[in-house]
């Protein structure tokens, strides 16, 4: 299950990480154009992104995005193909099926790997920080390393 919770993890950070240093940089080369137009029909990698909200919804859209940018970042050799409307099974199900092959990329709330830690939890309790810097000082103290 640990590997489920490191998968979580690895998305949240290539997804900040593909949205937030985005490049307009272009290639005017032909060959390196048909290079990538070769790619984009046969990737190299193809994931199964599951998540439960349908197209049209703002999560949707944010993952449709994440799964665009992978797909340009890596020049067509890895695509994410999204699996949404809890086609592969709803949270608790996709999430126990990482391992088992039925998804490669879950997509959903925290409160699903509370089975796995008791910190999931957090979004249980949405009132209890008055404010960022509250937050920031409770989660950068000694408390939050307990």
């Amino acid at each position: 299950m640990k590997k489920a919770f490191s998968l979580l993890l690895v998305l949240v950070v290539v997804l900040g990480m593909l949205v937030g240093c985005g490049s307009n940089s272009t290639s005017s080369s032909g060959a390196a154009s048909s290079a990538a137009a070769a790619k984009t029909e046969n990737p190299d990698y193809t994931l199964k992104l599951s998540l439960i909200q349908n197209e049209g919804d703002s999560n949707y859209n944010c993952v449709k995005l994440f799964a665009d940018k992978v797909y340009e970042k890596t020049n067509g050799a890895v695509k994410v193909d999204l699996y949404p409307g809890s086609t592969l099974g709803d949270g608790a199900a996709s999430l126990e099926g990482l391992p088992l092959g039925i998804c490669d990329i879950w997509f959903g709330a925290i409160c699903n790997l509370a089975s796995y830690t008791e910190l999931a939890n957090i979004d249980g309790a949405p009132f209890i920080y008055s404010s960022n810097e509250h937050y920031n000082t409770v989660w950068t103290s000694d408390l939050a390393d307990e």
